[in-house]
């Protein structure tokens, strides 16, 4: 007998892998962009501009990096897991990343500044890239 899929699995198969490449590039492009903006405050600016870049683009790796969580282990599970799972690393990464910017706030070995450009930047263009990837390629409802 061959492996028949109906037409609901091969669509919800084929928007799974829609969706984890979207978010694949998503994480690809917010950690080349962090490292990116590493980069010129490294080159040129002081150190506390680099130290400051470096913290903004690791805290912009707790923003994304979730995202595969959701994208590889979530979308097998059911629906109500899956939104349990996209609302538990979301409202984690939120928690953590309010409590790393109170804990740098008064901290003089690093600029806010460069913390907010790098984690702007590098946790902003991913979700920018998935909602592009994902609008152009329309996932297909599963019926």
């Amino acid at each position: 007998g061959e492996n028949r899929m109906s037409t609901a699995e091969k669509n919800r198969a084929y928007n799974n892998a829609l969706v984890q490449k979207a978010i694949v590039s998503a994480v690809i492009v917010g950690a080349v962009i962090a490292a990116v903006v590493v980069l010129v405050a490294w080159i040129g600016f002081d150190s506390l501009a680099r130290n400051g870049a470096i913290v903004g683009a690791l805290l912009s790796l707790v923003v994304t990096l979730p995202a595969l969580i959701v994208a590889y282990w979530g979308i097998a599970q059911s629906p109500l897991i899956m939104l349990g799972t996209v609302a538990c690393t979301w409202g984690g990464k939120m928690l953590a990343l309010i409590l790393c910017l109170i804990l740098l706030k008064g901290e003089t070995w690093l600029s806010m500044q460069w913390v907010g450009i790098a984690l702007l930047f590098g946790a902003v263009a991913p979700i920018a890239v998935e909602g592009a990837l994902l609008a152009r390629t329309r996932p297909k409802i599963e019926v």
